[in-house]
């Protein structure tokens, strides 16, 4: 059969794809090949995806590429969408499993330590006020020092929920540990004791929210937490309390969290990632002081990025020789991606 594999944002070390060209497969580059970060190309329209992937029978994608379910019933060919990171919230999974195309991710250690490594740093950001302190340095110079009107936080003693408790919000709790903090968890998917044995608490979200001084979070976006965290769940936080995220943006209802925010509801946010990215130009949150943002950079470092486009090869690999590889989310289309090759393997036998 064919092997044509759309490269949505390639990689600039040849070797990464060597294993494709191999097997045989023509590689089409969606961008040109950039380093150490993929591609300074931000989007793809949806016609032009259609264009570039109507004969492909892969896609090797990352969260930057939507592929909803109108470009996926386009693509009468093909078989695999693999993404080199760990979130997949860009592919329309049940138009995929309907149309017999598996979904893979690439659950790399660096990418979940490299997410719960830049939480901790906004928690201490946060805690620190080093944004208004590193401002009032820069605006007011030798008069800053000694300075009494920036108060501060000290972590010991203090309670931080994670919402979500796989890889990265287990991670995110055994650095905590070292801060001598109180750590309440909610995740209704993992096992309570699982979660004691990590040095955490579980609880419900409402407890959670109620007690925390941070709340970060580290869910996947689902059905089921999108808008997890509007208006009624920030009116249960302290005022004096702050929230995290570094997951998905839509987790948070944005437009709650900006009034929140605003009114003193709660005392401030650090977000690595937005509902709508790249963020507007004319999204209040740009605007506020108690705000800190950084541009959904927390898994973004050289040594994950190579490695999960690695990964992203591998599956995709194992995928076209006809073999389900270990990653794959959505493990219900796997009847319906057999019959799918088996058809397009005879037809083009």
């Amino acid at each position: 059969m064919p092997k044509r594999v759309f490269i949505s944002f390639p990689i600039n070390l040849p070797e990464i794809y060597e294993p494709l060209r191999r097997e045989g497969c023509e590689t089409i580059f969606g961008a040109e090949p950039a380093f150490p970060i993929a591609s300074e190309r931000k989007e793809y329209s949806e016609s032009e995806i259609i264009e570039k992937c109507k004969d492909v029978c892969a896609i090797l994608s990352s969260p930057r590429l939507r592929l909803p379910a109108k470009v996926l019933k386009a693509m009468d060919k093909l078989l695999c969408i693999c993404n080199r990171g760990i979130g997949f919230d860009n592919v329309d999974i049940e138009a995929a499993s309907d149309l017999g195309i598996l979904v893979t991710n690439a659950p790399i250690k660096e990418d979940f330590i490299s997410v719960a490594e830049h939480t901790l740093a906004l928690i201490l950001a946060l805690a620190k006020r080093l944004k208004a302190v590193s401002e009032l340095v820069l605006k007011e110079g030798p008069s800053a020092y000694y300075d009494e009107r920036v108060d501060t936080m000290i972590l010991n003693g203090k309670t931080v929920g994670i919402i979500g408790l796989g890889r990265i919000g287990s991670r995110v709790a055994r650095l905590l540990r070292a801060f001598n903090v109180r750590l309440l968890g909610y995740d209704p998917y993992i096992p309570k004791e699982r979660i004691r044995r990590i040095g955490v608490e579980p609880t419900s979200l409402e407890v959670l929210l109620r007690e925390s001084d941070f709340v970060t979070i580290h869910a996947p976006l689902t059905r089921e937490t999108y808008h997890m965290i509007g208006t009624k769940e920030l009116s249960m936080m302290k005022k004096t309390a702050y929230i995290i995220n570094t997951a998905r943006g839509a987790i948070i209802d944005e437009a709650a969290l900006i009034e929140a925010l605003k009114s003193g509801i709660i005392a401030g946010a650090a977000l690595d990632v937005v509902e709508k990215e790249p963020i507007s130009v004319d999204n209040p949150l740009l605007k506020m002081d108690n705000v800190l943002l950084t541009p959904h950079i927390a898994g973004r470092n050289s040594t994950s990025l190579i490695k999960g486009e690695k990964l992203a090869v591998e599956n995709c690999l194992k995928i076209l020789r006809g073999k389900v590889p270990k990653y794959v989310v959505n493990p219900e289309a796997i009847p319906k991606w057999r019959e799918k090759r088996r058809k397009i393997t005879k037809k083009c036998n």
